[in-house]
């Protein structure tokens, strides 16, 4: 089993890949590669929900092997990455109430706090073993019809010539118009967890962040 420093090591340096594939996306996009750019951001997407579990690991040592089991399934990836997502939203309402109590904003790292506790509470351990679910869940998503392709399935369709149904033939241009929204989307895991480099390399901020999320 992976003990908590290296767990803490390499949700770091996923963090920051995920930070430099962000960077290389909007790059891609800016100079006329559209489609690699939204390709790049679904990438840079899948290391952060990467960051966020690998966290989540070294913050519960009963649940570190259900946790980093599937992780190299992308499906499972970006159902963490949506985990994630609910947990800013979820506690929205939480996080107002008690930044008007307390008179002034919260530090980054208490909005923190907040987030990885809410993803504590609700075991997103579950999810990352439900591998099967996972797929299922966005397979349906691409066939509802409508045009918005969900990200494991746009990363291949932005990277990749295919035939359609129809023998129609898909080429990367398909993925272009879902590009800035995809990396406008990263941006914002990007910012809403920005605190969570400097928790996970400061020894005492650790500490103090980790009590808090698996205090009783």
């Amino acid at each position: 089993m992976l003990d908590e420093q290296t767990l803490r090591k390499v949700a770091l340096e996923c963090f920051i890949n995920a930070q430099s594939l962000h960077d290389e996306a909007r790059l891609l996009a800016e100079n006329g590669y559209r489609p690699r750019g939204a390709a790049l951001a679904i990438i840079g997407l899948e290391e952060f929900a990467k960051a966020i579990t690998y966290t989540l690991a070294a913050l519960l040592p009963a649940k570190r092997d259900s946790l980093i089991k599937e992780l190299a399934n992308h499906f499972v990836k970006h159902l963490i990455a949506g985990s994630a997502e609910a947990a800013e939203i979820e506690t929205e309402d939480y996080r107002l109430v008690l930044s008007q109590n307390c008179g002034f904003p919260l530090s980054a790292e208490e909005r923190l706090g907040i987030l990885f506790r809410w993803l504590v509470q609700h075991d997103v351990s579950s999810i990352a073993v439900d591998t099967k679910g996972a797929k299922t869940f966005f397979d349906s998503l691409r066939t509802q019809g409508s045009h918005i392709l969900p990200e494991p399935h746009l990363k291949n369709a932005a990277l990749y010539v295919d035939i359609g149904s129809g023998g129609e033939v898909l080429t990367p241009n398909r993925a272009e118009y879902q590009a800035e929204s995809e990396i406008l989307g990263f941006e914002w895991f990007l910012d809403i967890y920005q605190a969570l480099p400097k928790v996970l390399e400061d020894d005492g901020t650790w500490g103090s962040f980790a009590a808090r999320i698996c205090a009783p």
